[in-house]
């Protein structure tokens, strides 16, 4: 992203507003600059201490200041309750972005509907290129299981967005709040013979959610 770009995040921040994006994506860490305009800046979603010898030693004497590399929905739904109590007497402007539910669909057992049944991920990046290729073709019943652990991802991005909400609620920030609910694209479960996304135009994949609540 050019500099000469003015985006929301630095509009807001030039009002007074404390701005923060939190989440997991490897198109939004800051070699892309899309971080113009945040005070703080999680993509990852955790304190990046490099790669150097030192911080090798660190993370042997205290991982538990070094989580988990690629962090799960959880961690950065803790990051941004954190973050919210941490803010919440200042005028504030908070982007989470989260990839679940996305592959490798891979939701805890308890949002699995049938959690005892395997497999519980579904596809290495081979097999994953070579069915969106169209040179391996999974039968019904493995259909079925991709889709129940996609399911099974959204009850558990659904549980934990229902956490930042209930933040927002106990701080007295929610009935004030401007909160936009949208994803990025959706995904395609063979409804016209492909599967994920970034290969079709299909409704599947462009009919996705924008939702405003508005103050008050």
């Amino acid at each position: 992203l050019p500099d000469n770009v003015e985006t929301l995040a630095e509009r807001l921040h030039a009002a007074g507003y404390k701005t923060a994006g939190i989440g997991l994506n490897a198109h939004l860490e800051r070699a892309f600059r899309l971080d113009q305009g945040f005070d703080d800046y999680r993509f990852p979603a955790r304190l990046d201490y490099g790669i150097a010898l030192g911080a090798r030693v660190l993370e042997c004497l205290v991982p538990a200041r070094f989580p988990e590399l690629f962090p799960s929905t959880t961690a950065i739904a803790d990051v941004a309750v954190d973050w919210l109590e941490a803010h919440a007497d200042e005028p504030l402007f908070l982007w989470v972005h989260v990839l679940d539910p996305h592959w490798p669909y891979e939701p805890p057992a308890e949002w699995l509907e049938h959690p005892a049944q395997e497999p519980r991920r579904w596809g290495d990046p081979t097999m994953v290129t070579n069915v969106q290729a169209g040179n391996t073709k999974p039968g019904e019943a493995e259909r079925e299981r991709v889709a129940e652990l996609y399911a099974g991802e959204i009850r558990y991005v659904d549980a934990n967005l229902a956490r930042i909400r209930a933040t927002l609620e106990r701080l007295g920030l929610y009935q004030r709040a401007l909160i936009v609910f949208a994803s990025d694209h959706g995904e395609e479960f063979w409804e016209h013979g492909r599967y994920e996304h970034g290969h079709t135009l299909y409704d599947e994949v462009l009919r996705v959610p924008l939702a405003f609540k508005l103050p008050g």
